[in-house]
């Protein structure tokens, strides 16, 4: 059989690969920061804790 006389891409094949996941638009990924543990005389303080911290030492003690 002639090579012109056979139709094209009848051969083997590769599959066409799947597309990514692709995460919804509506709903961005947050991007979490790790809290490091620093040695040291003063430790960082959580921005995120400080709010409920700074109450809690406020309020009185609930004996």
């Amino acid at each position: 059989m002639d090579a012109a006389a056979k139709p094209p891409r009848t051969g083997l094949r590769r599959l066409p690969q799947p597309d990514p996941p692709r995460h919804p638009t509506d709903c961005p990924l947050l991007t979490l920061t790790l809290i490091r543990q620093v040695q040291g005389a003063a430790l960082p303080t959580n921005p995120l804790l400080r709010r409920f911290v700074a109450r809690a030492t406020l309020d009185p003690p609930l004996h």
